[in-house]
């Protein structure tokens, strides 16, 4: 829900398509729960969420689309911070069914701030951490690989800003990205990395199974690079 432009249309859409009594189930980030975890705001602003929810603002918007909350588990995990199960209880009504929490407003706006402070602190030091890396390829002329090709490697070539002419690939697990452009690189499948590759920068949340991935393929840790 957190990558749709309207939640409020999306479950009036549930509430339409579910009989009187009938439940919903949601599983939304918790932002209050990613501030308590900063490096986790990576998820929040590099990825293509919309909005931003906390457990005030989602039970005024089920009470608003003709939900009544029913449980609520703040099981907080990497991706994911809260979950909710909402029975149908009427038509959708609007904004005047319910009126916000007091302050939630304010206290949903100081907590998108803070994540976004941290996350911009976290992407300038990658920006550095991208750059270094390939400045130290191209000193002792190296090439290297970037091992994703999804958003967050996207983000990642966007910040290297300085020499690429060390960057040869990208490699993903994902068959169906092979042969496909990214960027200014095209995708390969993993065992390309076995040729003429001497560092693979690594770009992805799976980053502890990339890791186990590479050191299969005969890559040392002085090889490998985590952003």
């Amino acid at each position: 829900m957190e990558h749709l432009v309207s939640p409020a249309h999306f479950l009036a859409r549930c509430n339409r398509g579910l009989r009187e009594g009938g439940l919903l189930v949601i599983e939304v980030p918790d932002i209050a729960a990613y501030e308590a975890e900063p490096a986790a705001s990576d998820l929040l602003f590099f990825f293509e969420h919309q909005v931003h929810f906390t457990r005030e603002s989602v039970q005024t918007l089920l009470e608003r689309s003709g939900f009544e909350l029913l449980e609520f588990a703040d099981r907080t995990t990497h991706e994911f911070g809260m979950q909710f199960a909402a029975r149908r209880m009427g038509e959708a009504r609007g904004p005047e069914a319910a009126a916000p929490r007091a302050g939630a407003a304010q206290r949903s706006l100081a907590l998108v701030e803070r994540s976004r402070a941290s996350f911009e602190r976290r992407f300038s030091e990658l920006s550095g951490r991208v750059q270094a890396a390939l400045a130290a390829c191209a000193s002792r002329g190296q090439t290297a690989a970037i091992f994703g090709a999804g958003t967050y490697a996207r983000q990642v070539l966007e910040v290297s800003r300085g020499d690429r002419r060390s960057l040869r690939l990208a490699v993903d697990n994902n068959s169906a990205k092979w042969g496909q452009p990214f960027a200014d690189l095209v995708v390969r499948p993993p065992s390309a990395l076995t040729t003429h590759v001497d560092i693979v920068l690594v770009a992805s949340t799976f980053h502890p199974e990339i890791c186990g991935q590479l050191r299969a393929l005969g890559f040392t840790e002085d090889r490998i690079v985590v952003l």
